[in-house]
């Protein structure tokens, strides 16, 4: 009877251990939405590098600017990173921003809290207290990839989550 008791608390255990065990760690692999309408569409490798594309609807041009992104990513459940974009757009061509956050889910929304510098290209010394600009980003996770709708409007409405895909 003993052996049974010990067998049960055993199979017990085991299962409590089991189920508590985390699932793989989220990744920030698909498209983001910012509260500007900016989309970033990023591809995560197993060492948790980062590679993408960025779409910012706002610059200082007022133009859609395009920029490759590269970073990391800390494989936990809400995971940390960091990412830089090398603007390639002609307008700001020389520019380059680094965000760095944390990705949260919350109600079973998946949410990046982020903080940015936006470093232009100056000509002097003289200009380089203007040259470095910061702000902060929320974006919210659109699904496996991004969709551009032509149109006019917002900021926010020329880029819009792909419906076809959970958002």
């Amino acid at each position: 009877m003993q052996s049974k008791h010990l067998r049960l608390t055993l199979l017990l255990a085991l299962g409590t251990f089991c189920a508590s065990r985390p699932g793989p760690a989220p990744n920030l692999a698909g498209c983001w939405t910012n509260q500007l309408g900016s989309t970033v569409s990023i591809e995560v490798a197993e060492d948790g590098t980062l590679r993408g594309t960025y779409t910012s609807q706002v610059s200082s041009t007022g133009d859609q600017v395009k920029g490759d992104l590269i970073g990391y990513q800390q494989m936990f459940n809400q995971p940390t990173f960091g990412f830089a974009v090398k603007w390639t757009t002609e307008s700001v061509r020389g520019s380059v921003t680094v965000w760095t956050g944390q990705m949260f889910n919350t109600h079973g929304h998946q949410t990046l809290m982020t903080m940015w510098l936006l470093r232009n290209n100056t000509e002097t010394i003289g200009n380089n207290w203007s040259a470095t600009r910061t702000g902060q980003d929320v974006f919210r996770h659109c699904g496996v990839k991004c969709e551009s709708t032509e149109g006019s409007g917002d900021l926010g409405s020329q880029w819009k989550c792909d419906s076809s895909v959970g958002a």
